[in-house]
């Protein structure tokens, strides 16, 4: 997958974090595969996500895209 620059603060993230802690990442608009939350959560077993994504479309393609019960998914606007 590709992420514009976002991919620096992931890494960022993943390296100056404690991967034993929980964790919590918010992701206002999501789009359609929330590539970050989808990153973050296999580094981090305690992750819990909030996805928000106000486009009908987007959030239904956003829920199919998403299997996991530790990330949320919201369709409304922040």
């Amino acid at each position: 997958f590709t992420l514009s620059g976002e991919l620096f603060v992931l890494k960022l993230i993943k390296k100056s974090s404690n991967l034993k802690k929980k964790f919590v990442f918010i992701d206002i608009g999501a789009g359609r595969s929330s590539e970050q939350a989808i990153f973050l959560n296999k580094f981090y077993p305690k992750l819990t996500a909030y996805l928000f994504e106000p486009m009908p479309y987007s959030y239904k393609k956003l829920k199919q895209n998403i299997s996991t019960k530790n990330i949320n998914v919201y369709n409304l606007a922040v």
